[in-house]
């Protein structure tokens, strides 16, 4: 399916692979599909709506280009980025990993790695509260440092958004806040969430009787007033 698509986009020069390591995201792409268990590519590479958003997206993004100038001073060039003008959100570069879920499911130390891979590489990771295969604690045991929000979905409880938030708060561990408001429907649930009992790899302490056991999962266990 990746294949037939990227062919009408043009894209076919791009994935060709490369013989040590992947030259751009396609090329990653076609590693990562060899590398993860075909249960976690299904999730990962899932679009809704026969992926109408993701073609376009790709599609927008080929035609950015990068403007070369010749015979210029580039002695005083950086990349260095400020958000909110606060001197403790200031990047290197102008990167940050989106909120994204099930982290175990390529590799057994989840989010684990991805934090600590952003905090190595010094960009911002925005890490998903609810669908993150290892605990806030996990996280903050892993890279106590670099520039980290936190995301969240509304819930219609008021109370166990404040809790959360106030935990979140007393760990110390983040700057920012992002909020999901469309979370979508269970009538996607099925076709969006792994189906772990066709998983058989070992995915680590995040996987109990073929099912993930979410950060969010271990909140409520310390927290069964709001179950």
């Amino acid at each position: 399916e990746m294949e037939h698509k990227t062919k009408e986009e043009g894209l076919e020069e791009h994935l060709k692979p490369h013989p040590y390591y992947p030259e751009n995201l396609y090329q990653l792409e076609v590693a990562a599909k060899k590398k993860i268990h075909p249960a976690a590519w299904r999730y990962y590479s899932w679009t809704a709506d026969g992926g109408r958003t993701y073609k376009m997206t790709r599609k927008i993004y080929s035609k950015i280009l990068l403007k070369p100038t010749i015979l210029t001073p580039v002695t005083d060039i950086s990349t260095r980025v400020t958000l909110f003008n606060d001197p403790n959100h200031t990047l290197p570069c102008p990167i940050m990993i989106a909120p994204t879920a099930f982290h175990a499911l390529a590799t057994p130390q989840g989010e684990v790695a991805t934090a600590r891979g952003a905090m190595n590489a010094e960009v911002a990771y925005c890490w998903n509260f609810r669908f993150s295969s290892r605990t806030m604690d996990d996280i903050k045991e892993a890279a106590p440092t670099g520039v980290k929000w936190l995301h969240l979905y509304l819930n219609e409880n008021p109370e166990l958004m404040e809790e959360i938030l106030r935990y979140a708060e007393k760990s110390k561990l983040f700057t920012a806040v992002i909020v999901t408001c469309d979370h979508p429907h269970d009538r996607v649930k099925d076709r969006t969430v792994p189906d772990m009992s066709h998983y058989n790899e070992e995915v680590g302490s995040s996987r109990q009787n073929n099912k993930f056991i979410t950060n969010y999962d271990v909140f409520l266990q310390k927290n069964p007033r709001f179950t």
